[in-house]
Formats: structure tokens, sequence, C-alpha cells
């Protein structure tokens, strides 16, 4: 009986890391496309001002 309760703990405790790490990469993926974001929005704040200055 203590052997299965050894293994329910273990198991729990691996449930847990394997929780942990999926939100890991989570976060690593938001911050990733936020990069992406920030990145995108200034070459089309560029590209405005490019624009602006060919029209003029």
């Amino acid at each position: 009986m203590r052997k299965v309760e050894f293994i329910d703990e273990e198991l729990l405790i691996i449930r847990q890391s394997l929780d942990l790490y999926k939100e890991k990469i989570q976060l690593e993926n938001a911050r990733s496309a936020a990069s992406e974001l920030k990145t995108i929005e200034e070459m089309v704040k560029k590209l405005k001002h490019e624009l602006n200055k060919t029209r003029e």
C-alpha cells in the first residue's frame, strides 16, 4: 500500500512539472509573439512615415 502511495505522489509531481513546463513554453511563445508584433508595428510606423514623405 505504501508503494502505491509513493507512486501516486511521484505521478502527481510529474504532472505538476509537466504543467509548469507547458506554462513556461506558453510564456516563451507569448514573449516571442509580442516581440514580433512590436517589430511589425515599428515597420508599419516607418512605412507610414516614408509614404507621407513621398506624398509631400
